[in-house]
């Protein structure tokens, strides 16, 4: 499995695994002059009405490019041939049948966007945008909150989640303020 690409991105295939999504990050599709599109994170997890959700996230750093050309790359991102491809990757694990039927999220997820690039993804079809801080308090944080219910204050997040187990530090130690 290759390794992530920056920080970002872990915290991402982190969260995804605290989740119970199975992860991956070597879906590959080619693309012009042998080069190739990757996802940089996708999750698939069953849910408890049985159905299949497939979640593809890509992370950036910093979106302050000319609005048209990131709208244009991260449409790229989300094409149907990579949708198809990731779909194909969790039919493997769940079933054909069952990854075609699935519910397919787009995320992106970012440090830094100026207000017209967010304006310009947010016109991307069905794709979310996330601002990290949105992504740590509404996601993230309930994630570690629900796991912490279930452990004393004492118990460690597992030691493969190491920026899950910094924010919980950061939220113990209230750098981090609770809800």
């Amino acid at each position: 499995m290759p390794f992530p690409a920056n920080w970002l991105e872990e915290l991402v295939i982190e969260w995804l695994d605290h989740e119970g999504f199975a992860i991956s990050t070597s879906v590959f599709v080619p693309a012009n002059a042998g080069g190739r599109f990757s996802p940089d994170a996708v999750g698939a997890k069953r849910q408890k009405d049985g159905t299949l959700v497939i979640r593809h996230y890509e992370a950036a750093m910093h979106l302050i490019d000319k609005p048209e050309k990131v709208a244009e790359r991260y449409s790229k991102k989300f094409s149907p041939k990579i949708e198809q491809a990731v779909r194909k990757r969790f039919g493997q694990i769940f079933g054909c049948e069952m990854s075609e039927k699935a519910n397919y999220q787009k995320y992106i997820v970012c440090i830094n966007v100026s207000e017209n690039v967010y304006s310009a993804l947010d016109k991307i079809h069905d794709v979310k945008i996330r601002r990290l801080a949105d992504f740590i308090r509404e996601d993230v944080l309930p994630s570690i909150d629900a796991w912490r219910a279930h452990h004393t204050k004492t118990t460690q997040i597992p030691a493969d989640k190491w920026l899950l187990h910094m924010i919980d530090w950061f939220q113990q130690s209230n750098l981090i303020p609770h809800k």
